[in-house]
C-alpha cells in the first residue's frame, strides 16, 4: 500500500512552497479552462502566497530547503511591526506579506530592489488578488466573473513569472 498522501507532505520551506505555487499555478490554469474560475481564483490565491512567503523566508533564512515553523509564518505580524507598519488580518494577507518583503529587502544592505517600481510592483499585484481572494473563499458558492479571473491570473503570472527575483 503506497503512503498516504499527507503522510508524503514535506515541512513547509522555500522549496516547498515554490514547488507547490507551480503545480497549483498550473492547476488553477485547467480550472480556469474548464470554466471553474472560482476554484481557479482559490488556488492562484495560494499561489501568490507561497511565493510571498517563499521569497520573505528566503531573505531571513538564505536557506530553501530549511524548514520554516509553522511560527515563524504567524510572527510575520510581530516582524511587521519591528519594521514600522500593521499587518492587518491573518496571516493569509497577502498585502501583508508584500510589504514585509519589500520593506525585509529595503532593509538589507544592498538588498533593495534595483528597480523601486519592482517593489511597488509586487505589492500592487498582491493587492490585486487579495481584492478578490480570501482563504475563506472555499466556503461560498459564487461564481467569479472572466474579467475576476483574468484579474486574479495575470497578477500571478507576474508573480510567478519573477518569482527568482521576489
Amino acid at each position: 500500500m503506497p503512503t498516504p498522501l499527507l503522510d508524503r507532505c514535506r515541512p513547509h520551506s522555500v522549496a516547498e512552497f515554490r514547488a507547490a505555487a507551480l503545480q497549483r499555478y498550473a492547476d488553477g490554469l485547467l480550472l480556469a479552462a474548464a470554466g471553474r474560475r472560482t476554484a481557479a481564483i482559490y488556488l492562484w490565491g495560494y499561489v501568490a502566497e507561497m511565493l510571498l512567503k517563499a521569497g520573505v523566508f528566503a531573505l531571513l533564512d538564505g536557506a530553501t530547503a530549511k524548514t520554516i515553523p509553522l511560527k515563524d509564518i504567524t510572527d510575520a505580524k510581530l516582524l511587521a511591526a519591528d519594521l514600522g507598519f500593521k499587518w492587518a488580518g491573518n496571516a493569509h494577507n497577502l498585502v501583508g506579506w508584500a510589504e514585509l518583503l519589500v520593506r525585509l529587502r529595503s532593509d538589507l544592505p544592498g538588498g533593495a530592489y534595483p528597480n523601486p517600481a519592482f517593489g511597488a510592483g509586487v505589492i500592487a499585484r498582491a493587492a490585486r488578488v487579495y481584492g478578490l481572494w480570501r482563504e475563506t473563499l472555499r466556503y461560498h458558492k459564487n461564481v467569479a466573473s472572466a474579467a475576476e479571473a483574468h484579474v486574479v491570473r495575470a497578477a500571478v503570472e507576474w508573480l510567478v513569472a519573477t518569482r527568482n527575483r521576489l
